[in-house]
Formats: C-alpha cells, sequence, structure tokens
C-alpha cells in the first residue's frame, strides 16, 4: 500500500517522541473505548493545512519509529447555537475569558465530533469541531477571540484561549447566560457531574444539557495549553467548520 508522507512532524505526547518523519495511510474503522459512532464524513477534496481534516478521518495511521499512533474522528452529539456568536474556553472562568469569536456562525443545531489519537492502549482527544455544513473547505483562516489581534495561518503566536481546567467549553454567548449559576463553578457541580458520567478512561467528552440549551465540554488534549481554532470556509465565503487543535501533534 502506498504511503503518503508528511515530513518534518513530531509528535508531542508523554511517551516523548519527537523529531520524527510521520507517515499516514487508511486503517480500518476505529472505535474509542468505550464505543462512539466514529464520523462517516470523508471530505472529497483536502486543502492545505490537511491536518485539520485528515486527523477526523478513520483513520489515519502514524508510524513514529516502530511505534503507530491512529488518529480517528468520533461523533459526540449536536450543539445548539441561537445566535451564532460562539465561545470556547476555560469553563471554570467563561465571565472572565468567555469572550465570542468576531466570525458570526450559522444559528442552528450542528453536530460536534472530536479526533482521537490512540497510542499504547491511551486516547487522548487531539481536536475538536462543529460541523456547520459538509460543503468542501476552499479556504482555512485562523479564528479571532474578541479582543485579541488576528492572524494568518503562518503565524506561530495565533490567538486562541487558555485554559487551566484541563477542558474546553464550547457555548452560544446567549446559552451562556442561561446556564444555572455556580453550575460550572467547581468540578463538583452539575456541569461536571454530567460530564463525569461520559468519562472515559483517559479523557471525557460530552453535552451538557440543561433548560435554556446546551454546551460542549470536552478535554483538552494533555490538558493545559493555550490553543488556536481555525474556521473552514466554503467557496461562497461562508464558515462550514470551526476546528480546534489541542497540539497533541506539531504539524
Amino acid at each position: 500500500m502506498r504511503f503518503l508522507t508528511i515530513s518534518s512532524v513530531s509528535l508531542l505526547i508523554s511517551i516523548g517522541f519527537a523529531g520524527c518523519d510521520i507517515q499516514y495511510k487508511p486503517v480500518g474503522n476505529l472505535k474509542a473505548q468505550p464505543p462512539l459512532d466514529t464520523v462517516a464524513f470523508k471530505p472529497n477534496t483536502v486543502i492545505e493545512p490537511k491536518w485539520l481534516q485528515t486527523a477526523f478521518v478513520n483513520g489515519t495511521e502514524y508510524t513514529i519509529g516502530k511505534e503507530k499512533a491512529l488518529l480517528f474522528g468520533v461523533e459526540l452529539d449536536s450543539v445548539e447555537l441561537p445566535t451564532g456568536k460562539l465561545i470556547a474556553c476555560d469553563p471554570l472562568h467563561t465571565d472572565e475569558y468567555g469572550k465570542v469569536f468576531t466570525q458570526v456562525f450559522p444559528v442552528g443545531k450542528f453536530p460536534a465530533q472530536a479526533a482521537l489519537l490512540a497510542l499504547g492502549g491511551a486516547e487522548r482527544v487531539a481536536m475538536v469541531r462543529i460541523v456547520f455544513s459538509n460543503e468542501p473547505v476552499a479556504k482555512w483562516a485562523v479564528a479571532v477571540p474578541a479582543g485579541q489581534q488576528a492572524a494568518d495561518m503562518q503565524t506561530d503566536d495565533k490567538p486562541g484561549f487558555a485554559t487551566d481546567a484541563g477542558l474546553a467549553i464550547y457555548v452560544d454567548s446567549l446559552t451562556l447566560i442561561k446556564i444555572p449559576f455556580d453550575s460550572l463553578s467547581s468540578f463538583n457541580t452539575g456541569g461536571y457531574r454530567e460530564l463525569k458520567a461520559k468519562e472515559r478512561k483517559t479523557w471525557k467528552g460530552g453535552l451538557y444539557s440543561f433548560t435554556g440549551g446546551n454546551a460542549l465540554l470536552i478535554s483538552t488534549g494533555l490538558g493545559d495549553g493555550k490553543y488556536a481554532s481555525y474556521i473552514g470556509y466554503n467557496n461562497a465565503g461562508k464558515p462550514v467548520q470551526l476546528v480546534t487543535d489541542f497540539r497533541l501533534v506539531k504539524w
């Protein structure tokens, strides 16, 4: 089988591989533990940077020396966006860091998906995305939270959100103000108790639902850090995807 080479790529995970050339090839369907529905959609065209889409394709195989790391997409659930004004931030500090992206997204209910990286019997969340349309992505741009400076795709220090909770929340700005008081203020409160029921061995993710809407809560790679998000636009300039990279892989 022919391999496609992605040069100068290193995997930044706790086992410590770095600086290795990595190859990938399609392999059989994978399942998260415990099982989740894998992402069925595969893009007809993949534009640069390809990793923003190939990470969700079941399954992308990375060879690092004698080790194999596998990336595959899983379905989470659908996030409700009543205004299209989306926030991604640390759920413990929504009052301080809950800044909307400057791009307004479509209004409606949209599927959220995670790209999982599996290596050595463990799975981690490499990326998360919200899919507004299955139309092909014609262009990628860095998503900018309000109050931060815009940057191009080649910039190292990109705008994004920081978390020290090891989790991210994705929520509409209108929905955020409807979240019950103190339900996200500590790990003993409602949103996290609901997430605990969906916890897997090495990551957790799912919807926190309440009267007035829902929000996506999900683990952020290996935990704390600052993470950039990217918007995929179609040929008409309308957003069709939002993807956050949790920096498990240095592309």
